[in-house]
């Protein structure tokens, strides 16, 4: 008996205590709501107030803009070449130094000095004799 007088009591203590707890939950929930709604109705006051202030403002602007006359005027500027095209050339080849290396260097009469340099030249006209 002494134990469902216990668990009753328990019973009665936990819900008590959740009940208090939603009955306050719910009043700061209703206090946050006033508050957040206080703020929104001072914000839309501010607001028309501001639009109030400026709707002269925005007929200025208007007939200005009614007023303002409109002009295209093309400009016309010379586009800067920074590459320009080299003439094409047909390909002919320069190998008049490689001929006279060449030949230089395949011509038996052809004879060197102690440097190692060529002392008998026909291509360059510089011809010795040893």
């Amino acid at each position: 008996m002494k134990k469902i007088v216990a668990l009753i009591f328990v019973l009665i203590v936990i819900g008590a205590f959740f009940y208090g707890h939603m009955v306050g939950s719910e009043a700061t929930e209703l206090r946050h709501t006033k508050i957040i709604t206080s703020q929104t109705i001072e914000a839309q006051k501010k607001e028309r107030q501001l639009d109030q202030a400026l709707t002269p403002v925005k007929q200025e602007a208007a007939r200005k803009v009614a007023n303002v006359d409109v002009r295209f005027v093309p400009i016309e500027k010379e586009v800067i070449r920074y590459v320009t095209r080299e003439k094409i050339v047909a390909c002919k080849p320069d190998y008049s130094k490689w001929m006279q290396l060449h030949n230089r260097a395949t011509n038996e009469s052809t004879k060197t000095d102690t440097s190692g340099r060529i002392t008998n030249d026909p291509a360059a006209g510089a011809t010795t004799s040893n």
